[in-house]
């Protein structure tokens, strides 16, 4: 995801993804968003600009948002502290205004 510039191989990355990301049977699976979560923290800074600003920042969003109900403070601190790696890893990059602007309507992250 990093170096990959084929649009048709990013897509399929994006799908797969996505897939893990959306499908309920994952939804409770602390692990794998941890590594999701460390994942976009790696491939971020260096990824296809419009792969980052439409699929990664929106779903470490989701991930952050969905944290926000964790029951189990741990996980939730784990999360937490991943989310945070990750968006300062990103925060160098340059990121769209309007993708900003769709995060701060979108609430904040507790």
């Amino acid at each position: 995801m990093e170096t990959v510039t084929q649009k048709e191989l990013l897509e399929r990355v994006k799908m797969q993804l996505a897939s893990f990301l959306e499908d309920p049977q994952y939804q409770d699976q602390h692990s794998l968003h941890i590594e999701i979560i460390r994942t976009f923290g790696r491939v971020g800074p260096n990824a296809e600009p419009r792969f980052r600003d439409e699929f990664v920042l929106p779903h470490l969003h989701k991930l952050a948002l969905a944290n926000n109900s964790q029951a189990t403070e741990i996980k939730r601190i784990d999360v937490a502290t991943q989310l945070f790696e990750a968006y300062s890893a990103l925060s160098c990059c340059c990121i769209l205004f309007n993708q900003i602007q769709w995060s701060v309507k979108a609430g904040p992250i507790h």
